[in-house]
């Protein structure tokens, strides 16, 4: 009896007058589509073969113009699409010369330099075309994305003193200025620091060499795509281990700080089963561990430090973000059987509530579509509990993160949060214990109440909401009165009428005063 009343707790939000701790954009969730997958490369399979970083199974070009993949995309707009992975940093764009040199930038080489012919150019596997790009655009358009799109910086775009060159670029840039093709972010590399990693021992960009490209980067786009804004270095970091290889913080005192309007970094919190190397292994249970589920504030903290440090070289008016570029339950493709169950959800939302009330401006879930990890799975595109999760994030978690006031103290195993929006408060409770529910007593009945479970247990492949398995209707058509009714969102008992709530043994529960 004693240890069940530890369980129960009273959440209140903040003292009248704090504010809150972050305030957050509509595109705070955001999302990725891997360049191997959006143009037919290496992409995570069945295989747990790896080279060069990448699988050796291959996948795509994916069908952006699948009405079932705009219609589950469009549900979570408005938000960011990264374009990137290990394969952009070697990718050849095939248009723009002829618009290049209309605006007077015959070949935009390193000084000194003879322009090579990008079809020559060792080591570029991939070919982004005048066709692909228009795809990308009408799929960003028909969603309500906006771009963010990560440029080739590995050793095919760079001289023999490795400086990186931005020939490749500039033709990229200058057709999509001339045609109208928007990009509201470039970022300059994709996880620069791990080159060694990927390329081999020789090929690291140091940071003084990363800030001296970035810095041409950013000259170069401030004129061909002057109201973009401009993101690097995408630094992989590594529970545990951290950022090898670091670029983070140094480049806050360098060329590059001028010119970068959000610091980006990686970050898994465990490896696959695919990924010979691993320094936390994946398993159904690894991210139940409040520990582990912690750690990404220590990580993420380096890069909020670096953003205002950056901060101290530009006018007060050009605040530098930092932005989670990429992000999932598991490095290598996902953990297969795991990564894309309910197991990943509990640590997803958590994730999400811890970074939005630090100040992290934008997470980018790797991805929408594809492999373990993925929001839908591949050829189907079925959603996974993450989907679900991030939709009813959307829908419910105001843009203001608080800290609440839980009475008592929670012990680890209950991960409180609280966000507050036009229509008043959400609170957000994960229950990590697989053995005991919590009780959450708010000073208020709420609008909606949604308990998430999985429907089959810890690893199921299917999200339950109160009880109601989620399904398309829930996606296309929330808010509707028949939607409301079928999931109970509204419906409550007599101890729910007065404010007292409970979440299940491994759930998740979300109040909220706004439907």
């Amino acid at each position: 009896m004693r240890r069940s009343k530890t369980r129960v707790y009273r959440v209140s939000p903040p003292p009248e007058g704090d504010g809150p701790a972050a305030r957050l954009d509509p595109e705070f969730l955001s999302l990725t589509i891997d360049t191997s997958l959006l143009l037919g490369g290496n992409w995570w399979g069945a295989s747990k073969g790896l080279s060069g970083g990448v699988s050796v199974d291959t996948a795509g070009p994916l069908d952006l113009g699948d009405e079932r993949l705009l219609a589950y995309a469009r549900a979570l707009a408005p938000a960011m699409l990264r374009i990137g992975g290990t394969e952009a940093d070697h990718v050849r764009y095939k248009s723009g010369a002829k618009a290049a040199l209309e605006l007077g930038i015959p070949a935009a080489r390193t000084e000194g330099e003879a322009a090579a012919d990008p079809g020559e150019v060792p080591g570029r596997g991939l070919t982004l075309g005048k066709g692909a790009w228009k795809r990308v655009h009408k799929f960003l358009a028909d969603s309500g994305f906006r771009l963010l799109f990560t440029v080739a910086a590995g050793p095919s775009e760079r001289d023999g003193t490795g400086a990186w060159n931005c020939e490749n670029l500039a033709r990229l840039a200058a057709y999509s200025a001339k045609k109208g093709l928007p990009v509201a972010a470039w970022e300059l590399g994709n996880e620069v620091n791990a080159f060694p990693f990927v390329y081999g021992r020789g090929s690291g960009v140091g940071v003084s060499q990363y800030g001296r490209d970035f810095a041409r980067f950013g000259n170069l786009l401030r004129e061909l795509s002057p109201g973009s804004l401009l993101v690097g270095p995408a630094s992989a970091v590594w529970p545990r281990i951290g950022e090898p290889y670091p670029l983070v913080p140094r480049i806050a005192s360098g060329p590059a700080a001028g010119f970068i309007d959000a610091v980006s970094w990686h970050y898994y919190p465990q490896q696959s089963s695919r990924g010979r190397v691993a320094v936390r292994r994946a398993g159904p249970g690894t991210m139940l561990s409040p520990k582990n589920l912690d750690e990404i504030l220590r990580r993420g903290g380096k890069f909020l430090r670096a953003a205002r440090r950056i901060d101290r070289c530009k006018p007060a008016h050009r605040r530098t973000a930092c932005w989670l570029t990429e992000t999932a339950h598991a490095l290598y493709g996902g953990e297969p059987g795991v990564s894309d169950t309910f197991a990943s959800t509990l640590w997803w939302l958590d994730e999400l509530a811890l970074l939005a009330r630090e100040g992290v401006s934008r997470v980018f879930r790797q991805s929408l579509v594809g492999s373990d990890y993925g929001l839908l799975r591949e050829g189907n595109f079925e959603p996974t509990p993450d989907y679900f999760a991030s939709l009813l994030w959307k829908r419910l978690m105001g843009p203001e993160a608080l800290v609440p006031v839980p009475f008592p103290r929670p012990d680890p195993l209950l991960r409180l949060y609280a966000h507050r929006g036009p229509a008043g408060l959400s609170f957000l409770a994960i229950n990590l214990d697989g053995a005991r529910p919590a009780t959450v007593i708010v000073d208020r009945t709420p609008a909606i109440r949604c308990l998430l479970t999985g429907t089959d247990g810890l690893l199921s492949k299917t999200l339950s909401v109160n009880g109601v398995p989620a399904g398309d209707d829930l996606a296309f058509r929330f808010g509707e009165e028949a939607v409301t009714e079928r999931y109970r969102l509204a419906k409550f008992d007599e101890r729910e009428e007065t404010g007292v709530f409970e979440v299940a043994p491994l759930g998740i529960l979300i109040l909220a005063d706004t439907k």
